[in-house]
């Protein structure tokens, strides 16, 4: 658990990423806590292979991380404990009975926590925006989305077309249009999202006070309160500063896919209490698991490329739809600047939609 004082961060030391971390834990149970604290040092960038334990209580612990491809050394098991306290003299013959009985029918069994499918969240989903998503997903047999990191209307609407097809949303960033003209630019878009079925996400990341906010959405040359179908936004501003968003999807960022980002665990706890209480909210952006009730949207995938010079690191789709329960990925330049932007699409959807189904199994 991250601490509310300090740096705040789950993992302190002097450390570089790449190198091998040996965990050392005092009892070992089930196994859950240390699977999620691996978790925790493999996001740092450190591998973990061994685990050194000083209590195997038997329980299941153990089997459950080696067959997750660990190396567990314990120093002692409950029954080695057992046999150690009854030789000396501190227990007796009933007593130990007792205990052999409880480790014998307390085995404990870990079941890995299920996705839910897109027609389950459909069932369970209040957000109409994300009812609208949802269904086009399971429409299109796709949870691709695709960010349109271009920089003229011609490139941004020709990508629409081409991908269009493949998408369940193109993600804009409309301020970095050079030629912007909202008829010529955002009439055409709204038409070709219409024809293939597509929502249209603002990637603004609105990080302001509400009022200021209020006018970034609906005011000036980009007038996003008319065409966006969701936005995203920081929650740095707090609960209140997200009211000002009516009638569109807002998308939270609570982590982003570059390296030393201030999103950390402490930061992302808080964000969780505003999205949990803030109606308006449809699903965040992360790199981690959130409630099953909102949608998670996770940045930084590729199928080829782990990194780039200014800190972007990057996911399969295979880990991310498994171990994150995803449910859309957001590919940029993965489609943007391949050869082929429409056949690149279409990999992208084919992938992504077949790790999620075997994400289901």
């Amino acid at each position: 658990e991250a601490k509310g004082y300090g740096t705040k961060k789950l993992i302190e030391g002097i450390y570089k990423q790449g190198q091998s971390c040996l965990l050392v834990e005092d009892v070992i149970t089930s196994g859950k806590s240390l699977l999620e604290t691996i978790a925790e040092v493999e996001k740092e960038g450190l591998k973990v292979s061994d685990i050194v334990v000083v209590l195997d209580r038997q329980q299941g612990g153990k089997e459950l991380l080696e067959q997750k491809g660990y190396r567990v050394h314990t120093l002692f098991t409950i029954t080695e404990v057992v046999k150690i306290l009854h030789e000396a003299g501190e227990i007796d013959d009933e007593q130990v009975a007792k205990i052999h009985d409880f480790l014998a029918g307390k085995q404990v069994k870990f079941e890995e926590e299920k996705r839910l499918s897109y027609e389950q969240k459909l069932e369970i989903t209040k957000h109409p925006t994300a009812q609208k998503l949802l269904q086009i997903a399971v429409d299109k047999k796709s949870n691709l989305i695709v960010s349109a990191d271009v920089m003229t209307t011609s490139e941004l609407l020709n990508l629409a077309e081409k991908v269009g097809p493949q998408i369940v949303a193109l993600k804009t960033h409309i301020d970095i249009i050079k030629d912007f003209d909202h008829d010529k630019t955002i009439l055409p878009l709204v038409d070709l999202a219409r024809k293939h079925n597509f929502l249209l996400m603002e990637d603004r990341k609105f990080a302001d006070i509400g009022s200021t906010q209020e006018l970034q959405f609906s005011k000036g040359i980009y007038q996003i309160s008319k065409w966006a179908d969701m936005v995203t936004s920081h929650l740095i501003a707090g609960k209140k500063s997200l009211e000002c968003f009516k009638n569109v999807g807002i998308i939270a960022i609570l982590g982003m896919s570059c390296e030393g980002t201030l999103t950390d665990a402490h930061y992302q706890e808080e964000g969780l209490k505003v999205v949990e209480n803030q109606p308006n909210i449809m699903g965040c952006v992360a790199q981690r698991k959130i409630s099953k009730e909102m949608l998670l949207f996770t940045p930084g995938i590729s199928l080829e490329q782990v990194g780039d010079d200014k800190g972007q690191q990057y996911n399969m789709p295979d880990y991310v739809f498994l171990n994150l329960h995803t449910d859309f990925i957001i590919v940029g330049r993965g489609v943007y600047q391949a050869e082929d932007a429409e056949k690149a699409s279409k990999s992208y959807r084919k992938i992504g939609w077949e790790a999620y189904e075997k994400s289901l199994k």
